[in-house]
Order: C-alpha cells, then structure tokens, then sequence
C-alpha cells in the first residue's frame, strides 16, 4: 500500500504543507467579517434606536391624549350625568386621539415617499418606498397609538360624575 494521496492528508499532520510560506487559507466567511461588521453594528444601533423611537412615541401620544382627557374631565362628568355610557364616552376620546394619529402617519409617509431617495444608496435589498414596508411601517404606529390611547379613555369612561364636577 503506498502512501497516502495528497488529498486525504492532514494540513497539521503533514511537516511539508505546514511549512509552505504564503499558504493562508480562511473561509469565506472569515474574509467578509471584518467588512460587514460595521454594516451589522449599524443596523443594531439603528433597529435600537427605532425601537427607541417607538417608545417615546407612545409616550409622547399618551401624555398628549391623557392631558386633553384631563382638561376635558368636567365635560366627560356632565355627559356621564346625563347618562353617557362608558362606550360612548370612550369612543370620544378614541376619536380624538385617532384624528391626530391618522394626520400624523400621512404626513409620515408622504414625508418618507418624498425623502426616500436620499436614503436609497443605504438600504439593502429593500426599495425605498417598498408598500409593504410603509403598510407595516404604519400599522405599527396606529397599533401602538391606539394602545396610547386606551388608557385614558377608559379612565375617562369610569370617572364618577360627582368626582368630576368637584374638581373644578
């Protein structure tokens, strides 16, 4: 039996190919990592920066339906008095909140279809104005506004009417 073939030996076993000069062999993916490892913290930084962003949104429209709810609590007493039910009361509030929701995701997309050629040379494998994007995009939003908006009007729909017209 001779020896064995070049192919079935051992890089490490073998003295002859382990002392070649210039032999460097590494995967593909071992080449490509140092280059794409920027481009992933970014997306990290991005995706958490967004999320971020989600976060204070919700806040922020929160804040903004439950200090109109607070202003408007002797109105919600007085219709509550005269026999509004919760649900009424609570589809007020939704309205309200929904009105300034729907105004500012289509300023949002509007705003994204007119500047997303300028982000266009950062993204990839996705188009700028990609609809299903922009749909989930905006979807998201309302569903987390209308979250936003929930609290408050369920507070204002069980506000005692008598409390409601002390405060003032």
């Amino acid at each position: 039996m001779g020896p064995p073939s070049f192919a079935r030996r051992s890089r490490s076993c073998d003295p002859l190919v382990t002392n070649l000069v210039g032999v460097n062999s590494r995967t593909f993916g071992n080449v490509l990592e140092p280059q794409l490892r920027p481009w992933r913290l970014g997306a990290t930084l991005f995706t958490a920066l967004g999320a971020l962003a989600l976060v204070i949104a919700a806040i922020g429209v929160y804040s903004v339906v439950a200090y109109g709810v607070s202003q408007r609590q002797h109105e919600m007493g007085i219709r509550i008095a005269l026999g509004a039910s919760a649900r009424q009361i609570l589809d007020l509030v939704m309205r309200g909140g929904l009105g300034v929701i729907g105004l500012g995701i289509a300023i949002g997309v509007l705003t994204s279809l007119a500047l997303g050629r300028l982000v266009a040379s950062l993204l990839f494998g996705v188009l700028p104005n990609d609809p299903s994007i922009l749909i989930g995009a905006a979807a998201l939003l309302c569903a987390v506004g209308i979250a936003a908006c929930l609290i408050p009007g369920w507070r204002a729909a069980h506000v005692s009417p008598a409390e409601a017209l002390r405060a003032d």
